[in-house]
């Protein structure tokens, strides 16, 4: 298809969110479905993307915030979404206000240069991969060590126990 990035790739990385500890700490019951975006940017075309890095910003009883970006092997940002706002099903008024929201939605495009970022601080990464063989989290922890990140991998099997898996990341 035309698609600038595909809906299914969009929707992946949007669930990333529900697998952070402090999402799952909310509970098996919490509905946490994409209510906005505060801002969504592309930076090149999402074709070659092989990763996407989560931060969740804040979690409470009204929702779920998480900033994300989509990145190629080498670690280039393709696509950036902020402020990604997800519903629990807890208040009425998250309702109200996704409501609002969609009936004020307005699509407006500014041409803007991206900004040159400072890359003192590499951060901290945690690399989870669902493979038994670490084919794919050993390049990416080298390249991220390499540009003086603290890195973490952990291997976390389809068939693994969920459970002591979550608690292994509190």
């Amino acid at each position: 298809g035309a698609y600038g990035i595909h809906p299914a790739l969009l929707d992946a990385c949007f669930h990333s969110v529900g697998a952070s500890p402090h999402v799952q700490a909310l509970g098996e019951n919490v509905l946490g479905l994409p209510l906005a975006v505060q801002r969504l940017r592309a930076h090149g075309s999402a074709r070659s993307a092989q990763y996407c890095y989560t931060r969740v910003t804040r979690v409470d009883a009204s929702g779920v915030e998480a900033d994300l970006d989509l990145l190629d092997q080498d670690g280039a940002v393709l696509l950036s979404v902020r402020g990604l706002c997800c519903g629990t099903g807890a208040s009425e008024s998250t309702f109200r206000d996704r409501v609002l929201g969609e009936r004020l939605l307005a699509v407006e495009w500014r041409q803007r240069q991206l900004p040159q970022l400072a890359h003192d601080d590499a951060g901290t990464w945690l690399l989870i991969s669902t493979a038994t063989e670490d084919a794919m989290a050993t390049p990416v922890a080298e390249a991220l060590t390499r540009r003086g990140a603290h890195c973490t991998t952990m291997s976390w099997a389809p068939d693994a126990d969920h459970t002591t898996n979550a608690d292994a990341l509190a």
